[in-house]
């Protein structure tokens, strides 16, 4: 029958215990900053559609899907057969005009010697003038048609810049291609660019951080970013604004990061609310279905559990009687 009293007194000694001897770790409640975390999609920074210019038949195709455009920057050719014959013509013409211009040209210095001597007709003398211009015609409509030949033997290689990546081929070699017909879709994913859609108070709060940071969760990286594009429409749906963030580092050689489609995740630190704190949950008390949580001097405040943050161990609080700077306890398991 002794056993009982001794029990309850036991737990009255227990429960009159100072809170303070029990916890000894304390934290310090700072002002809680709203935290917004946005995940988009990575693109390419430039997209770009390589198009025939001439017609004829592919001669080859040295890059397909996924390969990085190579250093001679060549990625595929159309035969070019009937535009060297035309070269090869051109060059003959040439050479024969420029025999002819050189004999008229004696002509004409004999024809103009005897004509100062008035030993000659002035027409003969005209009519080598006159062949002579013609021959200087010829020979500049020649050259220039070897210009425009040589420029639309350029056509028949194409080319597009180094390092970019092929996203589609449309063409396999042997097929006949048209002027204008889709050769390859290219893309730059040496910088990447992420598209996010916020409000307006969110892009202000954006346009205010320091350093902006996307972290890919699904490579385990972060890159640094800056604002790239700001649409100046508002998506009347969403009520919302396109905004474009881009890498500032170049991702060669990065074959884990340089395509699209990765997660990308933005955090956006909000305003901070003096009224909101955020403490681990080790420091609330639940007690008939409220929640308390104990100052350094021992006295309890209740509290409102308004959330809890990203990582799920830490509490976010509001309570009419915390201020910045007080300490509260971390209790032990079995005072919560």
């Amino acid at each position: 029958m002794n056993k009982i009293p001794t029990i309850f007194r036991l737990l009255l000694i227990l429960c009159c215990i100072p809170t303070t001897v029990i916890a000894q770790e304390l934290i310090e409640l700072q002002p809680h900053a709203r935290e917004l975390l946005l995940t988009g999609f990575t693109r390419p920074v430039v997209k770009m559609t390589l198009t025939a210019e001439v017609n004829g038949k592919c001669r080859e195709m040295r890059v397909d899907v996924g390969d990085v455009v190579p250093g001679d920057e060549v990625v595929s050719t159309i035969d070019d057969t009937f535009v060297r014959l035309d070269l090869e013509k051109n060059s003959i013409e040439r050479r024969k005009t420029m025999r002819q211009l050189e004999l008229e040209e004696k002509n004409l210095s004999r024809y103009t010697s005897l004509i100062q001597e008035n030993s000659t007709a002035q027409a003969i003398y005209d009519e080598a003038l006159q062949n002579t211009q013609i021959l200087e015609l010829t020979l500049q409509g020649l050259r220039a048609e070897k210009d425009r030949l040589e420029e639309l033997l350029t056509r028949h290689t194409l080319t597009a810049p180094e390092g970019w990546r092929v996203i589609e081929r449309f063409i396999e070699p042997g097929e006949y291609i048209r002027q204008g017909d889709p050769i390859l879709e290219l893309g730059n994913f040496n910088t990447l660019i992420v598209p996010f859609m916020l409000t307006y108070e969110e892009l202000e709060l954006l346009r205010n951080m320091e350093n902006i940071t996307l972290f890919f969760p699904d490579v385990q990286r972060s890159l640094n970013a800056e604002i790239f594009r700001v649409s100046p429409y508002f998506d009347s749906q969403k009520k919302k604004i396109r905004v474009e963030l881009k890498t500032l580092e170049t991702l060669i050689d990065q074959n884990s990061l340089n395509r699209a489609g990765l997660r990308a995740q933005l955090r956006i630190r909000g305003k901070i609310e003096n009224t909101a704190f955020q403490i681990p949950f080790s420091a609330l008390i639940n007690r008939y279905e409220a929640r308390w949580v104990v100052t350094e001097d021992g006295t309890r405040h209740k509290v409102i559990l308004l959330g809890k943050s990203e990582s799920g161990d830490q509490a976010i609080i509001s309570g009419s009687t915390l201020r910045p700077g007080k300490r509260v306890l971390i209790l032990p398991i079995n005072e919560q």
